[in-house]
């Protein structure tokens, strides 16, 4: 799950910081291609967390047990 959402958090920040700049603004297909990328994310990553944590708390409760 990890090997998932590490990439996906780093592309996120990727977008972010290609999305404070100018030169995106500028080319209109580049900046619908990352802004399509950049929503894909904001819903991927929610669920990848979510499903990351259910993970590790079965993990926990089986070691516990």
């Amino acid at each position: 799950m990890e090997a998932a959402l590490e990439p996906a958090r780093a592309r996120y920040d990727e977008l972010m910081a290609l999305m404070a700049t100018e030169e995106l603004y500028a080319d209109s297909a580049r900046f619908d291609a990352c802004m399509k990328e950049y929503n894909a994310l904001k819903k991927r990553i929610p669920s990848l967390e979510e499903e990351w944590l259910e993970l590790s708390a079965a993990l926990e409760e089986a070691v516990d047990e």
